[in-house]
């Protein structure tokens, strides 16, 4: 599945989206994790700011998952995806 397709399914579902959903996401785009300090895991990519993600039990924050979106997205757009 292409990434502006997986994207778009993780908005349809932000109440429901699991940290390792998230992970994928960025791995595929090419973010780097960083690392781990307790339960925040911190994401890195050449020309970004670090993305944290608070990884815990359950669902994320719908609110992390927008903002999370949002930077991948950002980053398509300036690379020309």
């Amino acid at each position: 599945m292409n990434l502006r397709r997986r994207i778009q399914r993780l908005r349809q579902r932000k109440a429901n989206v699991r940290f390792r959903e998230l992970r994928a996401l960025l791995e595929g785009a090419g973010w780097e994790l960083k690392s781990v300090t307790g339960s925040h895991h911190s994401f890195v990519k050449a020309g970004r700011r670090p993305l944290i993600i608070i990884n815990h039990p359950g669902a994320l924050s719908p609110l992390s998952v927008d903002r999370t979106l949002d930077e991948v997205e950002r980053d398509m757009e300036e690379e020309g995806d």
